[in-house]
């Protein structure tokens, strides 16, 4: 798994003044283990407000309706993500949660046509089932297909950046049909 981090205080420093890295990543290996006769998976587990705990015993994320889970290779870590972390964000899931908000890897396992097992995939995962983690649980309409030739770290910074720059232009600027954007 690779973390791409793009984010502020509190999140690995790196001598920056505290305004993040794009590209910054941190090598995870699988450890599968059996519990219960249940598969268990490691990952970023938050506990208590403004901590994120590595653990090595997260459950294995299941189908919920129509949904996907992703075997991830590359998962972000950026200001959204603090906010979940620190209950600042407008969604905050029950703790305990697993962390991370966006994912790039391949389907494992899904009930939906659109993204079939084996698929790779980038996009935005179910908040409190996060991209923290070996695997995690996705809605088809909130990802979409990696381009052939594209490896996932690439793919999540692409995404990562462009929805920034879409939030920013419509959500801030509020752009039109007819303005001029300078980049």
């Amino acid at each position: 798994i690779c973390f791409i981090i793009d984010i502020c205080d509190g999140f690995g420093g790196g001598g920056d003044g505290g305004h993040g890295r794009v590209g910054h990543c941190v090598a995870v290996s699988p450890l599968r283990s059996v519990a219960d006769g249940e598969e268990r998976m490691k990952g970023w587990l938050v506990l208590h407000k403004g901590t994120a705990e590595f653990v090595n015993d997260l459950p294995e994320p299941q189908l919920d309706g129509e949904s996907m889970v992703v075997q991830v290779e590359a998962a972000a870590a950026n200001f959204a993500d603090r906010l979940l972390i620190d209950g600042k964000h407008q969604i905050r899931p029950a703790r305990p949660f697993t962390a991370g908000l966006e994912v790039a890897g391949t389907v494992v396992d899904s009930s939906s046509e659109r993204h079939p097992v084996g698929s790779r995939v980038m996009g935005l995962v179910e908040p409190g089932v996060g991209s923290w983690a070996e695997r995690c649980r996705c809605s088809p309409r909130n990802v979409i297909r990696i381009p052939d030739g594209v490896d996932a770290v690439t793919a999540l910074a692409i995404h990562l950046n462009a929805e920034t720059v879409w939030l920013g232009l419509h959500h801030r600027a509020r752009i039109a049909a007819g303005d001029v954007v300078l980049v």
